[in-house]
């Protein structure tokens, strides 16, 4: 989780624990009845949000990049950037279309 969740989630308990001190008297009748309709509308979403998550995991994503060039560093290198200059040149576009690997090296 990330610290807006974290913080959010400490705000809300904090403030219901302040107030659960100022309540006098509880009426615990209707607290099943809530309870069996979060529960049901909970369990009546599973396979609506089963179906949603399939749906987006087996759907086509479009590529980053058009091309993928990848060689070997002693022999190739300044061949394969000579080849990425040439295709981004070729296409005019906003989006990279290129990626040669030694581009993005964390190491």
């Amino acid at each position: 989780s990330n610290a807006l969740e974290v913080v959010t989630g400490s705000g809300v308990l904090t403030l219901l624990s302040i107030t659960a001190v100022y309540v006098e008297e509880a009426d615990v009748k209707g607290i099943p009845v809530i309870g069996v309709v979060v529960l049901g509308i909970s369990v009546a979403l599973c396979p609506i949000v089963a179906l949603v998550v399939a749906v987006r995991h087996c759907a086509p994503r479009p590529k980053t990049y058009r091309w993928f060039l990848c060689h070997q560093k002693a022999s190739t290198g300044a061949f394969a950037r000579l080849l990425k200059m040439g295709l981004l040149e070729k296409r005019a576009s906003t989006s990279p279309s290129v990626f040669l690997d030694s581009d993005d090296l964390s190491d």
